[in-house]
């Protein structure tokens, strides 16, 4: 057996560095059972006022290391030992973090914590203690779809962002926010041939430069049907 340790650290500019540690978070330790079972034992430690946290008398395995704020039932402890684990659900949402107050003092304008680095760590313990990574959380301003768009002119609806005549109408758009007509598979995406109804003997062609037409000469003023249209790879001559 061996002793598991690590940090739970505030990291103000974001770049894997340690400002101080974050306190009385909860830092869970999940033994990682045989391929496609759904629990493992599970104990949890809180973090101290340095961030630190231990978990002692850990069993030979391969484990995971999951900073969880919410978690319950809430830890009380930041050193707590393997043998009282109890057998949990596998954790597979990843880490949560907690709020900006946690890191006493973020700049101002930072609305929230999220993490720098992996929030949930893998490891494997065996007969020598195990120092896990340092999970760093950083300050970030979070900004909703609807502010953002509205500090420039621009109102959000409820609806999606599809022609409001059915899907790849085109007739009755309604501009970039739409609807999806009923039935509308989840996956819908853009379709690899845009123009599924036409004939499929129908040929597209694409000149690679605006069609010039130019006055054969001793042409009288005026329009005619002596004309020479160019562009792109070809130049068709038609004759009155």
């Amino acid at each position: 057996m061996a002793n598991v340790q690590g940090k739970l650290a505030y990291d103000e500019k974001r770049m894997n560095q340690d400002t101080r540690g974050i306190q009385n978070v909860p830092i869970v330790l999940q033994q990682i059972p045989f391929p496609g079972a759904t629990q493992g034992l599970t104990i949890a430690a809180t973090t101290n006022e340095n961030g630190d946290y231990t978990f002692r008398n850990v069993p030979a395995g391969e484990y995971q290391v999951v900073e969880y704020y919410g978690y319950q039932p809430a830890p009380t402890s930041s050193d707590v030992n393997f043998g009282s684990a109890t057998t949990q659900d596998i954790i597979t949402t990843g880490g949560k973090t907690p709020p900006i107050s946690y890191s006493r003092g973020a700049p101002a304008g930072a609305t929230h914590l999220d993490g720098v680095n992996e929030t949930t760590q893998k490891i494997t313990v065996g007969v020598s203690d195990t120092r896990v990574n340092t999970i760093h959380n950083g300050p970030v301003k979070y900004t909703g779809f609807d502010q953002a768009l509205d500090a420039q002119g621009i109102k959000v609806t409820d609806q999606n962002l599809v022609s409001g005549g059915g899907f790849r109408s085109f007739s009755g758009d309604s501009g970039t926010f739409g609807t999806y007509s009923q039935g509308t598979k989840v996956d819908t995406k853009e379709q690899p041939e845009p123009y599924r109804d036409m004939d499929t003997a129908f040929t597209r062609l694409a000149c690679r430069r605006p069609v010039q037409r130019r006055k054969l000469q001793n042409e009288p003023r005026g329009r005619s049907a002596n004309m020479v249209e160019s562009g792109g790879p070809y130049v068709r001559q038609r004759n009155g």
